[in-house]
């Protein structure tokens, strides 16, 4: 059976260049001094005369997160006292940098449990 559709032609990617970059990068740092200034509320951003008070919305915070495979080791049970107290300050400095609820960072604790660790 032969196919009777005209083929399609494929749709060439440019990149932008480097000056749409940086003009594109400059308007956005335009636009967020103004949403800034304007209490981070867009539609008073957009119109430069406030009809109202602006209204703070609040917003999370976001980090990145370090490789978590890597940055505490297993534990398991047989480290000496001082390599379990490292231990332990590592994993609280980890919960501290990244603000982690306390629930988060008993999860975070018990999965870096190794299974001789978790009896």
């Amino acid at each position: 059976m032969e196919n009777n559709k005209p083929l399609q032609q494929p749709t060439l990617i440019k990149a932008p260049t480097y000056q749409e970059l940086y003009n594109l990068a400059t308007s956005l740092q335009a636009r967020l001094t103004a949403l800034e200034k304007a209490g981070t509320n867009p539609e008073l951003a957009s119109d430069n005369t406030p009809t109202s008070s602006p209204v703070v919305q609040p917003f999370r915070d976001f980090c990145l997160l370090s490789d978590l495979n890597r940055s505490v080791p297993l534990f398991t049970r047989h480290e000496s006292s001082c390599a379990a107290e490292n231990w332990i300050c590592s994993a609280e400095a980890l919960s501290s940098i990244n603000n982690w609820p306390e629930l988060y960072s008993i999860q975070f604790a018990k999965s870096n449990f190794s299974n001789a660790a978790r009896s």
